[in-house]
């Protein structure tokens, strides 16, 4: 009977990686920063406003982006060593801004949002700031999912976080910032949106590398056992033919 040799399996390893390292920009792209951990990287493009409001879209309002060196020399009550868009001219609740994420996202995955955010232009109190989705389908009418929101002060940045998750994926997906009552500016200094790897992190990051590894799960735990190392042999030999040989 024929053996599978765990010296050869366990000495081609370092080859396997070897040849793997060209594909690491592309787990990265897959949200995966670390197989082993649950943050992925930011899906959102611009999340810093470096580039002014590139990628970024107003929602039937005004905006701007003060950068860092502007605000200081300004005397800017909110200045801080980073830049910060300016959402102004705001005539309703739910005008600010928002970004389209819908070729960034896949459903079955849960996704964390984190936002710094503030306010000017209150007079006193305080003003909620709201993370949503805008959820739209060809065949049907529009939705919206909330995020999260936070309670912010004038000349204060706040956190703002929440998560969400699709079970269906929409024809367009947009996530948007929101909130203050009209007349009031938002204040956005950063936004990510990061995806959290599912419970089995070592079958997701099988399933990104070959798409054609299918991990059947019942409960959220895999099917079978078997089924896992008959999968994980499958990527392997598909990867590197010469990985896995009988000996």
């Amino acid at each position: 009977m024929k053996r599978f040799s765990a010296f050869c399996f366990t000495s081609r390893i370092s080859k396997f990686h070897s040849h793997r390292k060209h594909n690491q920009s592309q787990i990265m792209a897959g949200n995966i920063s670390d197989p082993s951990g649950s943050k992925g990287a930011n899906i959102l493009l611009n999340h810093d406003f470096s580039s002014g409001l590139s990628s970024w879209h107003l929602n039937s309002c005004s905006g701007y982006v003060i950068s860092a060196e502007t605000g200081a020399q300004g005397g800017n009550s909110m200045q801080l060593s980073a830049n910060y868009a300016v959402i102004t001219d705001r005539k309703k609740c739910w005008q600010g801004l928002e970004q389209d994420i819908t070729d960034r996202i896949s459903t079955g995955y849960t996704y964390s949002v984190l936002a710094c955010v503030g306010v000017s232009r209150l007079s006193q109190g305080s003003s909620d700031v709201l993370a949503t989705l805008k959820l739209e389908y060809h065949d049907s009418a529009t939705s919206y999912l909330f995020i999260g929101r936070t309670s912010v002060n004038k000349d204060s940045w706040q956190k703002l976080e929440g998560t969400f998750s699709l079970s269906t994926k929409p024809d367009r997906v947009v996530f948007y910032l929101e909130g203050p009552a009209p007349g009031v500016d938002l204040l956005i200094r950063s936004v990510e949106i990061n995806c959290s790897t599912p419970n089995n992190n070592v079958c997701y990051v099988l399933a990104r590398l070959h798409p054609s590894c299918i991990f059947y799960k019942t409960s959220g735990r895999i099917f079978s056992w078997i089924q896992f190392v008959q999968a994980l042999l499958n990527v392997l030999a598909r990867l590197h033919p010469s990985l896995l040989k009988e000996r």
